[in-house]
C-alpha cells in the first residue's frame, strides 16, 4: 500500500506534494507480475497492463507479426517496465527501451536484469 500526497483546485490541475512521492506505508515498495514466463517488477508510479491474460496475448501477437531475428535491435517506445521488449528479447540482438517514467527506467533495468 502506498500513498501520495496531491492537493488541486478542482479544475483538473493537482499539485503533488514532495516531488510527487509515493510513500511505501505497508509492505513492499513495489509488485511482482508474471507475464509469458517473465517476472516483472512494478512500481507504483509505473505503468504496468492490469489485464496481464489480455497483456500476454498483446505481446504473443506481436512477436508474431514482427520479423524478429538474433540481427533485429528492437527499440521500445515508451517502454515502461519493459514489458514488450523484454517479452521479444530472446528472438532479437538487442533491445533498446525509451522511458521518461524514472521509476519505470529502474524497473525496465531491474527486469531486464531477470
Amino acid at each position: 500500500l502506498a500513498a501520495q500526497v496531491c492537493a488541486g483546485d478542482g479544475r483538473g490541475e493537482a499539485v503533488v506534494g514532495e516531488r510527487g512521492l509515493l510513500k511505501p506505508m505497508i509492505g513492499e515498495p513495489c509488485i511482482f507480475e508474471n507475464l509469458l514466463g517473465l517476472s516483472f517488477r512494478i512500481s507504483p508510479a509505473a505503468f504496468f497492463q492490469v489485464n496481464t491474460p489480455g497483456a500476454e496475448q498483446l505481446c504473443s501477437l506481436l512477436r508474431s507479426l514482427c520479423s524478429l531475428s538474433q540481427e533485429t535491435v528492437l527499440l521500445d517506445v515508451c517502454c515502461g517496465g519493459g514489458t514488450i521488449g523484454l517479452t521479444m528479447a530472446a528472438q532479437v540482438k538487442r533491445v533498446i527501451g525509451i522511458e521518461i517514467n524514472e521509476a519505470a527506467v529502474s524497473d525496465a533495468r531491474a527486469n531486464a536484469e531477470r
